[in-house]
């Protein structure tokens, strides 16, 4: 899937970021400790939750603590990634959302007029668990900040 969107809250050296409109090719440029490798370590986060085919799983980290900015782990970590979403791709997740979860037909009615999923990803140490959770709305709001998820025309 295409990459749309990203935005990090408290992720290492990064308080608060965007990349509000990611296209083909996206090149970070910045000085050295700018966060441009925890940018894409945030991106690496919730792609390797996504592949562990789990809403809520284990935050695997060799020095948790310095996951959090400043090492304030008070604060959790959030990363929202704002998907492209092809028709196809549309169809066969609501597919496999009917089987796993058919309690949740409304929900997956709704998926079927959008043309991007909204993914968040947030983590805390205190528990050491990362949840993620797709969006069924037109926009998330992820402290304060609002990524929109666009209608397909």
């Amino acid at each position: 899937m295409k990459i749309r969107s990203v935005e990090v809250r408290h992720f290492r050296s990064i308080d608060d970021a965007a990349l509000p409109q990611c296209d083909g090719l996206n090149i970070l440029i910045g000085k050295n400790n700018a966060g441009k490798s925890n940018m894409l370590g945030a991106i690496e986060l919730v792609i390797l939750h996504l592949r562990g085919k789990r809403v809520v799983g284990p935050w695997r980290s060799r020095r948790p603590h310095e996951e959090f900015t400043d090492r304030d782990v008070g604060t959790p970590i959030r990363v929202g990634i704002e998907f492209e979403l092809p028709i196809a791709l549309n169809a066969e997740l609501r597919g496999r959302l009917a089987k796993e979860a058919p309690h949740l037909e409304r929900s997956i009615e709704q998926i079927a007029t959008h043309n991007s999923v909204v993914v968040i990803v947030a983590g805390s140490i205190a528990d050491s668990e990362v949840t993620c959770s797709l969006s069924k709305s037109r926009s998330v709001s992820l402290l304060g900040e609002t990524m929109i998820s666009r209608r397909r025309e």
